[in-house]
């Protein structure tokens, strides 16, 4: 078996006509190509090979979930036949950001939308068949281990289903603040006095499989009609058409400690990995953005032997398509522990690109959420852009790099009329970053 496999592995380098494709090759049988590229480069190379549709390759991937399958299948030209599976992580369906409630009821265009309040815990999926769970998080990571509480309470369902939703610090019928359920992540040991402490919820929002039935194609409505015969803690909804209704459930949410608002198409089918207008978003009257850390270095002070400041980017483009690159808009050192910031000591020089003096240049992996006061035009900076005050919410274990925001984003928030920054003459430049002109 062995020697089947070396001579298979000889014959592929024996075709490649240039380094490049050696290259490549070897990075596909070593997973190695680049965080959210390698999908789809691999998805429109088998349909390039067999001559089948990127389109019918993509739907078979995500119905079964194995690449190697679907190449099979679309050899013998059975792409048709790919059925659903469960227990692999399928990519979450994403909501578009809106500023305002007149902004959102401009995007809805005369529709009324179902509203449910956006909760702040961890975005999860559940797989569900006979007595075996899985829990996925949105970097398709197993996080079940984590929350036995959670898969004692799903254990409990009558049914074969795949729940997409949220697990929630959740105490007394409650959500908790986020915090608490920090206080369960990364340990190896859930104690006792740990699930005491800090007990946890899955909140479900979405049913996309139950009992047989592939629900993904089925309008909105009608899954959550079924999700209510689950059994299962669910977010409510109302149906709403006016930006004062918006308003006043948004201030609803808030008032419950929630993050802000959900508003749902209740025609829309669900469509894996796509911000589209079907589901928006109204979390703050002050976004955040999710950024990458693109570099790391030494603090001072107490912190002159930690890595705690932190310079981070979006990214130019779609991350999936060829040339998007990470540009740089801000470094932040505020807002993590002196846990975290001895976990990131750790992981950075591990991921690191190359060092120059106390500055690691680091491979793009972590994904933090960065708070700040306005953005301002800069010549500093490859992106035109940079954050002022910016600090850190918290860290996005949650998110892929890929899933950090586009610089089109930063545009639309530069050009916001709450953006006081774009009127704020700069007396002084600002402070240097790491890497200026990335």
């Amino acid at each position: 078996m062995q020697e089947n496999k070396r001579l298979i592995v000889a014959d592929v380098f024996s075709r490649c006509r240039t380094p490049r494709e050696a290259a490549y090759a070897a990075k596909i049988i070593f997973g190695d190509l680049r965080t959210g590229v390698q999908d789809g480069v691999l998805q429109a190379a088998v349909a390039q090979a067999f001559g089948r549709t990127l389109a019918d390759v993509q739907r078979a991937q995500l119905l079964v979930g194995d690449l190697d399958e679907v190449a099979l299948l679309a050899r013998h030209d059975r792409l048709a036949d790919a059925a659903f599976k469960l227990f692999h992580p399928i990519q979450f369906m994403l909501a578009s950001p809106q500023e305002t409630p007149a902004d959102a009821v401009a995007t809805m265009a005369g529709r009324t939308f179902f509203a449910e309040d956006k909760l702040d815990g961890i975005r999860a999926q559940v797989h569900k068949q006979g007595d075996r769970i899985a829990i996925y998080t949105r970097t398709m990571d197993r996080t079940d281990a984590s929350f036995p509480d959670v898969v004692a309470v799903l254990s409990k369902l009558d049914r074969d289903v795949l729940l997409d939703g949220e697990i929630v610090p959740y105490r007394d019928g409650k959500v908790q603040p986020f915090a608490s359920i920090q206080k369960r992540l990364g340990r190896k040991v859930l104690t006792s006095n740990v699930l005491r402490d800090h007990p946890a919820a899955f909140i479900a929002f979405d049913l996309l499989y139950d009992n047989g039935d592939t629900l993904l194609d089925v309008p909105l409505r009608e899954r959550r009609a079924r999700l209510a015969t689950i059994g299962v803690l669910k977010t409510n909804e109302i149906e709403l058409a006016t930006a004062e209704q918006i308003e006043q459930a948004f201030a609803a949410a808030r008032d419950s400690r929630n993050e802000g608002l959900v508003l749902k198409d209740p025609d829309s089918t669900y469509t894996p990995g796509r911000r589209g207008k079907a589901w928006l978003k109204i979390k703050t009257h002050l976004p955040t953005l999710d950024c990458v850390v693109t570099a790391a270095e030494y603090g001072h002070g107490k912190r002159r032997n930690s890595l705690s400041d932190y310079t981070f980017a979006v990214w130019d483009g779609d991350p999936s398509l060829p040339g998007s690159m990470l540009v740089n808009v801000g470094k932040a050192f505020s807002g993590v522990t002196d846990e975290e910031i001895a976990a990131f000591t750790e992981l950075f020089p591990k991921i690191a690109l190359n060092q120059t003096g106390r500055v690691f240049l680091v491979k793009p992996q972590v994904v933090l959420e960065i708070a700040f006061d306005q953005i301002q035009e800069s010549k500093r900076h490859a992106s035109g852009y940079a954050l002022r005050f910016p600090r850190i919410k918290r860290i996005r274990t949650d998110k892929k790099p890929e899933d950090a925001d586009r610089i089109e984003r930063v545009k639309e928030l530069y050009e916001h009329t709450h953006n006081f920054g774009r009127s704020i003459a700069e007396k002084k430049p600002p402070e240097a970053t790491l890497f200026d002109g990335m």
